[in-house]
């Protein structure tokens, strides 16, 4: 039995390519889930049925068209990337990392509503991004601290978070 056909989309995680294979996965996913969340979100703004005070982070929005837009090409089994043909830029890894942070917003956040404060505690893991990527000597230095101590949380107004700014 072919287990691409039976298991479609099943990784083996201990196989580096496959690892690979399972975060581009989880971060066009996200990409996705932000696209349909804004054409939801701005089709009820214009509509004047909500989400007054959605307001879209445009960088974001522009990451998850790329994703997309590459991912297509990727599922067009007759596309070659050939020479001349559309360069798609590369996302960075602060990129994917705020992009998965957006896909996990609720409505009621990207709207500015009050919500429960611990909808906005994502647990952080010492040696992961959020996004997928393994965190550096340096990078997690810098998220971690020289000591080791967890970052503090995050405030409870999504607009003040450094990555969606």
């Amino acid at each position: 039995v072919d287990v691409g056909t039976f298991f479609p989309r099943c990784y083996d995680l201990a196989q580096r390519s496959e690892r690979e294979d399972f975060v581009l996965d989880f971060r066009r996913l996200a990409a996705l889930k932000v696209a349909l969340l804004h054409l939801h979100l701005d089709a009820s703004q214009a509509a004047g049925s909500g989400a007054a005070g959605y307001r879209c982070n445009l960088e974001l929005l522009r990451a998850a068209e790329v994703t997309l837009r590459r991912w297509c090409l990727d599922l067009d089994a007759e596309h070659l990337d050939d020479e001349g043909a559309e360069e798609f830029p590369s996302l960075s890894e602060d990129i994917w990392d705020a992009l998965v942070l957006y896909s996990e917003l609720t409505q009621a956040q990207l709207c500015s509503e009050r919500e429960d404060d611990s909808l906005v505690r994502h647990p952080r893991r010492r040696n992961h991004r959020i996004g997928g990527g393994a965190l550096d000597s340096d990078e997690r230095t810098r998220e971690w601290g020289a000591t080791g101590e967890a970052p503090p949380p995050r405030p409870s107004e999504v607009e003040a978070w450094p990555g969606f700014q």
